[in-house]
């Protein structure tokens, strides 16, 4: 039986806004995106156990809505207190890479808030969606001059799966990519939200939806992983989840499996379950 006894990670989508327009984006953010309400940020953090082990801050750009950003990380340090996971905020950076002392400022109030990490994303389609590379990469050494208690992570793509506007990629950006859970992930499962509070196992918000974590009680949402099809996807064994969606269609489950052989196991299960973000 699928637990979380050994704790689980979180990704929150705070927002879908963001000030970038990246060629790769599976969700196509754009400024008008949907932001979380403050009510549905208590619900969702209220309603998280206690024994997480990473939450992720994610969008869009959290720093599109920075009071939401704030709010958000402070309501996470109150709940957890001496517990308290390790804390990642996804940003391009732009709202504090200006200067030397701008960065030091930021980055000061996010280790105030108990944020562990700044995860960053370092690549060509950010630059060419208008990000200044060299600003960018000037806050991991403004970090370790300055001996910030942060840790910067750095993303680097050079390849997109064909959700969202990189469909329109050219067919030599596009990647054929494998799910991310591994077999760790039946141990320490990692969910993913979407502005709507669905949680799914799925980080591009494909699979189909363990519950709602502003409505629903954790508990239900961790007994919905104990399907075989959510226990599939889990352990990454997407072919059985072809399978399974097949419901004997043998016809069905070979077109499926040809999707996973010639273009990966992500564009199978964005084919089988027609994903929010694609």
């Amino acid at each position: 039986m699928l637990t979380i006894e050994n704790g689980y990670r979180i990704s929150i989508m705070l927002t879908e806004a963001c000030n970038l327009k990246c060629s790769h984006c599976y969700m196509s953010a754009n400024a008008k995106g949907k932001t979380l309400s403050n009510e549905e940020i208590d619900n969702l953090i209220d309603n998280l156990p206690i024994n997480c082990l990473r939450i992720s801050i994610t969008g869009g750009e959290p720093y599109m809505c920075r009071d939401k950003l704030y709010y958000i990380l402070d309501k996470i340090k109150n709940k957890f207190g001496k517990k308290m996971p390790e804390v990642r905020v996804e940003t391009n950076g732009m709202f504090f890479y200006y200067d030397d002392a701008t960065i030091i400022k930021e980055v000061q109030k996010l280790i105030g808030l108990g944020v562990s990490t700044l995860r960053l994303s370092d690549d060509e389609f950010h630059v060419r969606g208008g990000l200044n590379i060299k600003k960018l990469r000037n806050i991991e050494k403004v970090v370790q001059e300055n001996h910030l208690n942060i840790i910067v992570s750095t993303l680097f793509q050079d390849k997109a799966v064909a959700f969202g506007r990189a469909k329109e990629l050219n067919t030599n950006k596009i990647e054929k990519k494998k799910c991310l859970n591994r077999k760790e992930s039946l141990i320490i499962p990692y969910f993913y939200t979407t502005i709507d509070g669905d949680v799914s196992t799925c980080a591009w918000k494909c699979a189909p939806s363990l519950g709602n974590c502003f409505k629903d009680r954790w508990d239900d949402i961790v007994k919905n992983l104990n399907t075989p099809l959510q226990s599939a996807i889990l352990n990454s064994n997407i072919e059985e989840v072809a399978r399974l969606v097949s419901n004997g269609d043998e016809d069905r489950f070979n077109y499926l499996k040809n999707i996973l052989e010639t273009k990966g196991q992500c564009m199978a299960c964005k084919e089988m379950f027609k994903g929010k973000y694609e």
